[in-house]
């Protein structure tokens, strides 16, 4: 449970940092502030992980929605959505909820 807390917030810091570098670059200020609202609500639940054990649902819904605003970043902000770094991605958050279980 501690490594996927850690992988969790390690993965949320930075992308909160690259959400912050394309807030100053886009004009598209509604999509960034929901792809930097899901990192940081990851961000919060990785180090609520690292005390109390979280439903398995709840980190479902917060990853799944967490994907969403990466898809919605790369749809609305680059014009492209790069298929394989979403995959990769949910394989990611697939481990950490296998992780955390």
């Amino acid at each position: 449970m501690i490594i996927s807390a850690i992988g969790l917030i390690v993965y949320a810091l930075f992308c909160l940092i690259s959400g912050i570098v394309i807030w100053s670059k886009t004009d598209q200020k509604v999509v960034v502030v929901y792809f930097l609202c899901m990192h940081l609500v990851c961000l919060i639940m990785g180090m609520l992980m690292i005390s109390t054990h979280l439903p398995f649902l709840l980190v479902l819904i917060i990853l799944s929605a967490t994907l969403v605003s990466r898809i919605a970043n790369g749809c609305f902000i680059f014009h492209r959505i790069n298929l394989l770094h979403h995959v990769f991605t949910g394989a990611y958050f697939i481990a950490l909820l296998l992780l955390n279980v």
